[in-house]
């Protein structure tokens, strides 16, 4: 077994996307992925770096590697909306960074059908995480400015 099968809030996020992904897999075989297969950390960024999508859901926490590593390679970022949280900096902005979908995964099938269907069209929302991210690393006085206005 996996480790986040005996925490109930991480497991339940993890087994909704897994069952999701495996009902786009039954439409779509020639999308196929197995959510489940274990593979070496350097196989796991080359096939990120060829996925069209990541999807991310919410572990311990909202935020994990996982959403980093879809920004730097490229991946259209998909996971539960952040909205109910501020991160500084920003790099979850809806639609613009990554694409959100309803806790309740109403429309996430559709959702990654769309963007595999249409992936030129998203570009733009990876284009967007890349600056912000790359902006972050590079034009750092934002983030000293914002350390600074906190310990005074």
């Amino acid at each position: 077994g996996r480790m986040w099968e005996n925490d109930p809030t991480v497991g339940w996020w993890r087994s909704q996307t897994i069952n999701h992904i495996n009902k786009i897999n039954q439409k779509h075989q020639h999308e196929k992925v197995d959510p489940q297969q274990r593979i070496s950390r350097d196989q796991y960024i080359e096939e990120l770096h060829r996925s069209v999508v990541c999807t991310s859901p919410f572990g311990k926490g909202e935020i994990c590697y996982r959403d980093f590593e879809a920004f730097i390679t490229g991946s259209v970022l998909v996971k539960p909306s952040m909205d109910h949280i501020l991160t500084f900096p920003d790099l979850y902005i809806k639609n613009s960074t990554y694409i959100a979908h309803q806790w309740d995964f109403n429309e996430f099938q559709q959702q990654i059908r769309e963007i595999l269907a249409r992936p030129k069209s998203y570009e733009k929302v990876t284009l967007n995480a890349q600056k912000r991210l790359s902006d972050l690393l590079t034009k750092n006085d934002s983030f000293i400015n914002q350390l600074e206005g906190l310990l005074q």
